[in-house]
Protein backbone atom coordinates (compact mmCIF):
# COMPACT_ATOMS: atom_id res chain seq x y z
CA UNK A 1 0.00 0.00 0.00
CA UNK A 2 3.03 2.24 0.98
CA UNK A 3 4.68 1.78 -2.20
CA UNK A 4 1.34 2.42 -4.45
CA UNK A 5 0.78 5.94 -2.67
CA UNK A 6 3.99 6.88 -2.31
CA UNK A 7 6.09 4.99 -5.05
CA UNK A 8 9.52 3.19 -4.37
CA UNK A 9 12.93 3.30 -5.48
CA UNK A 10 15.06 0.41 -7.56
CA UNK A 11 16.17 -2.28 -5.13
CA UNK A 12 14.68 -1.40 -1.82
CA UNK A 13 12.61 -4.91 -1.35
CA UNK A 14 11.97 -7.81 -3.28
CA UNK A 15 10.65 -7.37 -6.47
CA UNK A 16 11.42 -3.76 -7.19
CA UNK A 17 12.98 -3.78 -10.25
CA UNK A 18 12.93 -0.38 -11.21
CA UNK A 19 11.76 2.88 -9.45
CA UNK A 20 8.09 3.57 -9.58
CA UNK A 21 6.20 7.04 -9.01
CA UNK A 22 3.74 6.69 -6.19
CA UNK A 23 0.03 7.75 -6.96
CA UNK A 24 0.31 11.45 -5.34
CA UNK A 25 3.41 11.78 -7.67
CA UNK A 26 1.24 10.69 -10.76
CA UNK A 27 -1.84 12.99 -9.62
CA UNK A 28 0.58 15.73 -9.07
CA UNK A 29 -1.52 19.00 -10.04
CA UNK A 30 -4.35 17.11 -10.26
CA UNK A 31 -7.21 14.99 -7.85
CA UNK A 32 -6.12 11.89 -6.10
CA UNK A 33 -9.95 9.99 -4.98
CA UNK A 34 -9.14 7.61 -2.19
CA UNK A 35 -11.91 4.94 -2.08
CA UNK A 36 -12.96 3.28 1.40
CA UNK A 37 -10.38 5.57 3.33
CA UNK A 38 -11.68 4.02 6.25
CA UNK A 39 -10.06 0.68 5.77
CA UNK A 40 -6.26 2.54 5.74
CA UNK A 41 -4.16 0.65 8.23
CA UNK A 42 -3.47 3.38 11.09
CA UNK A 43 0.56 3.00 10.14
CA UNK A 44 -0.44 4.27 6.50
CA UNK A 45 -2.78 6.69 8.18
CA UNK A 46 0.26 8.66 9.58
CA UNK A 47 1.74 8.91 6.01
CA UNK A 48 -1.15 10.00 4.43
CA UNK A 49 -1.28 12.60 7.14
CA UNK A 50 1.93 13.83 6.50
CA UNK A 51 1.87 13.97 2.80
CA UNK A 52 -1.83 16.09 2.86
CA UNK A 53 -0.41 18.35 5.66
CA UNK A 54 3.32 18.93 4.40
CA UNK A 55 2.15 18.11 0.82
CA UNK A 56 5.66 16.13 0.35
CA UNK A 57 5.59 12.51 -0.30
CA UNK A 58 8.82 9.90 0.33
CA UNK A 59 9.52 6.58 -1.79
CA UNK A 60 9.57 3.75 -0.33
CA UNK A 61 13.70 3.40 0.23
CA UNK A 62 14.03 6.60 -0.51
CA UNK A 63 16.02 9.46 1.73
CA UNK A 64 14.44 12.63 -0.01
CA UNK A 65 11.09 14.34 -0.46
CA UNK A 66 9.41 15.51 -3.45
CA UNK A 67 6.86 18.52 -2.88
CA UNK A 68 3.21 17.60 -4.30
CA UNK A 69 0.18 19.61 -4.85
CA UNK A 70 -3.03 17.12 -4.80
CA UNK A 71 -6.29 17.78 -3.95
CA UNK A 72 -7.34 14.81 -1.95
CA UNK A 73 -11.30 13.57 -2.63
CA UNK A 74 -12.01 10.72 0.31
CA UNK A 75 -15.04 7.89 0.18
CA UNK A 76 -16.03 5.74 2.90
CA UNK A 77 -19.12 3.57 3.92
CA UNK A 78 -18.29 3.33 7.56
CA UNK A 79 -18.38 6.34 10.49
CA UNK A 80 -15.60 7.97 10.39
CA UNK A 81 -16.34 9.49 13.66
CA UNK A 82 -16.98 6.63 15.76
CA UNK A 83 -13.43 4.79 14.18
CA UNK A 84 -11.93 7.74 15.88
CA UNK A 85 -13.69 7.33 19.08
CA UNK A 86 -12.51 3.83 18.88
CA UNK A 87 -8.92 4.67 17.80
CA UNK A 88 -8.79 2.65 14.57
CA UNK A 89 -8.80 5.98 12.49
CA UNK A 90 -6.59 8.66 13.76
CA UNK A 91 -8.42 12.02 14.47
CA UNK A 92 -5.87 14.28 12.92
CA UNK A 93 -5.78 12.71 9.96
CA UNK A 94 -10.09 12.82 9.94
CA UNK A 95 -10.06 16.53 10.51
CA UNK A 96 -7.48 17.32 7.69
CA UNK A 97 -9.85 15.14 5.40
CA UNK A 98 -13.15 16.59 6.80
CA UNK A 99 -12.94 19.48 5.22
CA UNK A 100 -16.33 19.38 2.97
CA UNK A 101 -18.14 16.77 3.75
CA UNK A 102 -20.77 15.18 1.13
CA UNK A 103 -23.12 13.01 2.76
CA UNK A 104 -24.78 10.71 -0.31
CA UNK A 105 -28.04 9.24 0.70
CA UNK A 106 -28.29 5.64 0.25
CA UNK A 107 -29.48 4.82 -3.18
CA UNK A 108 -33.57 3.42 -1.63
CA UNK A 109 -33.00 7.50 -1.13
CA UNK A 110 -32.97 8.46 -4.58
CA UNK A 111 -34.96 6.33 -7.00
CA UNK A 112 -34.83 8.83 -9.81
CA UNK A 113 -30.55 8.07 -10.12
CA UNK A 114 -31.35 4.49 -10.49
CA UNK A 115 -32.77 4.83 -14.27
CA UNK A 116 -29.39 6.44 -15.09
CA UNK A 117 -27.23 3.92 -13.33
CA UNK A 118 -29.04 0.89 -14.00
CA UNK A 119 -28.44 2.12 -18.11
CA UNK A 120 -24.84 2.52 -17.39
CA UNK A 121 -24.45 -0.87 -16.35
CA UNK A 122 -26.65 -2.23 -18.81
CA UNK A 123 -24.19 -0.58 -21.57
CA UNK A 124 -21.14 -1.40 -19.59
CA UNK A 125 -22.47 -5.22 -19.61
CA UNK A 126 -23.61 -5.45 -22.46
CA UNK A 127 -19.74 -4.47 -23.92
CA UNK A 128 -18.16 -6.51 -21.58
CA UNK A 129 -20.22 -9.81 -22.20
CA UNK A 130 -20.88 -9.29 -25.71
CA UNK A 131 -24.79 -8.95 -25.53
CA UNK A 132 -27.07 -6.80 -27.38
CA UNK A 133 -29.84 -5.98 -24.96
CA UNK A 134 -31.38 -3.06 -26.03
CA UNK A 135 -33.65 -1.67 -23.26
CA UNK A 136 -35.40 -2.14 -19.78
CA UNK A 137 -39.29 -2.47 -19.76
CA UNK A 138 -40.98 -0.23 -17.74
CA UNK A 139 -42.52 -2.69 -16.12
CA UNK A 140 -38.88 -4.05 -15.52
CA UNK A 141 -37.59 -0.35 -13.83
CA UNK A 142 -40.45 0.37 -12.03
CA UNK A 143 -39.52 -3.05 -9.92
CA UNK A 144 -35.86 -1.93 -10.26
CA UNK A 145 -37.22 1.84 -8.32
CA UNK A 146 -39.20 0.18 -5.66
CA UNK A 147 -36.18 -2.63 -4.39
CA UNK A 148 -34.71 -1.10 -1.13
CA UNK A 149 -30.95 -1.93 -1.94
CA UNK A 150 -29.34 -3.24 1.09
CA UNK A 151 -26.45 -3.53 -1.03
CA UNK A 152 -26.75 0.39 -2.15
CA UNK A 153 -24.93 1.18 -5.84
CA UNK A 154 -22.83 -2.31 -6.08
CA UNK A 155 -25.78 -4.13 -5.56
CA UNK A 156 -27.86 -2.58 -8.72
CA UNK A 157 -24.35 -3.07 -10.64
CA UNK A 158 -24.44 -6.87 -9.72
CA UNK A 159 -28.34 -7.01 -10.44
CA UNK A 160 -28.19 -5.17 -14.29
CA UNK A 161 -24.73 -7.85 -14.68
CA UNK A 162 -26.78 -11.08 -13.38
CA UNK A 163 -29.59 -10.31 -15.20
CA UNK A 164 -27.33 -9.26 -19.12
CA UNK A 165 -25.71 -12.32 -18.39
CA UNK A 166 -28.86 -14.65 -17.95
CA UNK A 167 -31.03 -12.42 -20.38
CA UNK A 168 -31.45 -14.04 -24.06
CA UNK A 169 -33.97 -11.03 -25.14
CA UNK A 170 -33.43 -7.83 -26.60
CA UNK A 171 -35.65 -6.22 -23.58
CA UNK A 172 -34.92 -6.88 -19.60
CA UNK A 173 -38.35 -7.80 -18.75
CA UNK A 174 -39.55 -8.11 -14.92
CA UNK A 175 -38.95 -11.90 -14.65
CA UNK A 176 -35.56 -11.34 -16.15
CA UNK A 177 -34.91 -9.78 -12.97
CA UNK A 178 -33.82 -11.76 -9.35
CA UNK A 179 -36.32 -13.49 -7.60
CA UNK A 180 -36.15 -10.98 -4.77
CA UNK A 181 -36.11 -8.25 -7.09
CA UNK A 182 -39.30 -9.32 -8.76
CA UNK A 183 -41.57 -10.01 -6.24
CA UNK A 184 -44.23 -7.40 -5.28
CA UNK A 185 -42.87 -6.60 -2.08
CA UNK A 186 -39.14 -6.56 -3.43
CA UNK A 187 -38.79 -9.51 -1.22
CA UNK A 188 -38.52 -13.30 -1.09
CA UNK A 189 -42.01 -15.19 -1.34
CA UNK A 190 -42.95 -15.90 2.06
CA UNK A 191 -43.44 -19.67 3.25
CA UNK A 192 -46.58 -20.99 3.75
CA UNK A 193 -46.98 -20.00 7.38
CA UNK A 194 -46.31 -16.27 6.93
CA UNK A 195 -49.00 -15.80 4.68
CA UNK A 196 -52.31 -14.67 5.75
CA UNK A 197 -55.38 -15.94 4.71
CA UNK A 198 -58.21 -12.82 5.01
CA UNK A 199 -62.10 -13.62 4.93
CA UNK A 200 -62.14 -13.19 1.13
CA UNK A 201 -59.38 -15.44 1.07
CA UNK A 202 -56.28 -16.17 -1.28
CA UNK A 203 -56.14 -17.20 -4.88
CA UNK A 204 -53.91 -19.92 -4.46
CA UNK A 205 -53.37 -20.99 -8.11
CA UNK A 206 -51.38 -17.24 -8.36
CA UNK A 207 -49.58 -17.96 -4.93
CA UNK A 208 -48.19 -21.19 -6.43
CA UNK A 209 -47.49 -20.16 -9.48
CA UNK A 210 -45.10 -17.24 -7.94
CA UNK A 211 -43.69 -20.06 -6.08
CA UNK A 212 -42.57 -21.82 -8.51
CA UNK A 213 -41.89 -19.25 -11.28
CA UNK A 214 -39.08 -18.05 -8.09
CA UNK A 215 -37.61 -21.42 -7.94
CA UNK A 216 -37.48 -22.03 -11.48
CA UNK A 217 -35.72 -18.49 -12.40
CA UNK A 218 -33.17 -19.39 -9.08
CA UNK A 219 -32.71 -22.53 -10.42
CA UNK A 220 -31.81 -21.34 -14.05
CA UNK A 221 -29.05 -18.68 -12.08
CA UNK A 222 -27.25 -21.77 -9.99
CA UNK A 223 -27.00 -23.62 -13.66
CA UNK A 224 -25.78 -20.41 -14.97
CA UNK A 225 -28.54 -20.05 -17.34
CA UNK A 226 -28.29 -23.61 -18.76
CA UNK A 227 -32.37 -24.85 -18.48
CA UNK A 228 -31.05 -28.57 -18.59
CA UNK A 229 -28.95 -28.26 -15.97
CA UNK A 230 -31.39 -26.39 -14.17
CA UNK A 231 -34.14 -29.20 -14.69
CA UNK A 232 -31.63 -31.85 -12.78
CA UNK A 233 -31.60 -29.63 -10.12
CA UNK A 234 -35.00 -28.93 -10.02
CA UNK A 235 -35.57 -32.89 -10.45
CA UNK A 236 -38.02 -32.51 -13.34
CA UNK A 237 -37.21 -33.61 -16.53
CA UNK A 238 -36.18 -31.15 -19.65
CA UNK A 239 -40.05 -31.68 -21.64
CA UNK A 240 -41.52 -29.94 -18.36
CA UNK A 241 -38.61 -27.67 -17.91
CA UNK A 242 -39.41 -26.35 -21.83
CA UNK A 243 -42.82 -25.94 -20.76
CA UNK A 244 -42.26 -23.94 -17.21
CA UNK A 245 -40.04 -21.43 -19.28
CA UNK A 246 -42.12 -20.65 -21.65
CA UNK A 247 -45.42 -20.69 -19.78
CA UNK A 248 -43.37 -18.20 -17.05
CA UNK A 249 -41.90 -16.24 -20.11
CA UNK A 250 -38.18 -16.99 -18.64
CA UNK A 251 -36.17 -16.93 -21.34
CA UNK A 252 -35.38 -19.23 -24.81
CA UNK A 253 -34.65 -22.95 -25.09
CA UNK A 254 -31.27 -23.14 -27.03
CA UNK A 255 -31.00 -25.08 -30.46
CA UNK A 256 -28.59 -27.63 -28.70
CA UNK A 257 -30.74 -27.89 -25.85
CA UNK A 258 -33.68 -28.81 -28.29
CA UNK A 259 -31.29 -31.01 -30.26
CA UNK A 260 -30.36 -33.14 -26.82
CA UNK A 261 -34.10 -33.99 -25.88
CA UNK A 262 -34.66 -34.86 -29.43
CA UNK A 263 -31.59 -36.85 -29.04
Amino acid sequence: MESEMFGHKKGSFTGAVADKAGLFEVADGGTLFLDEVGELPLSIQVKLLRAIQERVVRRVGSTEDSKIEVRIMAATNRDLEDMVKHGTFRQDLFYRLNVINIKTPPLRDRSDDIPLLAGHFLKKYNDRLGKNIQSISDEAMAMLKKYDYPGNVRELENIIERTVALEAGATILPESLPPFVNTPSGRKVASAHEIEISEDGLDLDKVMGQIEKELLVKAIHAAGGVKKKAAKLLNITFRSMRYRVEKYNLGTITDDELDDEAG
